[in-house]
Parts: structure tokens; sequence; C-alpha cells
């Protein structure tokens, strides 16, 4: 598993509050219970993380196929 997807596991786990065992990288975030707001949360500590900012037409790519891996090839192409 690389660094960032194991470092985006990370933040989804805490900002869900659930195990990073249940996270995989193709979960979608609904598989994972998370929602719009929760979302929102994840992708502004992911920004934080990386001291970045996601544009607006990457975010709505992310929201759209509520994929975990998306914000890693996201985060990871910004930085």
């Amino acid at each position: 598993m690389n660094s960032h997807l194991e470092s985006i596991i990370g933040i989804v786990a805490e900002q869900l509050g659930i195990s990073a065992d249940a996270i995989h990288g193709n979960s979608t975030f609904a598989s994972i219970g998370a929602d719009d707001l929760d979302l929102v949360e994840i992708i502004m500590a992911a920004e934080d993380a990386y001291n970045v900012s996601i544009p607006d037409e990457t975010l709505m790519k992310i929201a759209n196929t509520s994929e975990s891996d998306e914000l890693v090839r996201s985060l990871e192409a910004i930085s």
C-alpha cells in the first residue's frame, strides 16, 4: 500500500471514528458510512495534512465517484 493511501485511510478513519482496517483503497465513502458533510470534512483534513488546496473541479470528481482512491490520486497530482 502506498504511503499516500495509508495517510488518507488514516484521515478518513479519524474523521469517521472507525477502524482503518475497515477502509480499503477502493472503498466508497458511502460504503464506510460517510455522508456529504463527512466528505467535506475528510477533504478539508486531507488538504490540511498535505498543505494543498484541491480545485473545485477535482472536488466534484471526488464527490461524484465517491472513491477514496480518487482522493489519493488527486492529492498525488497536486503535491
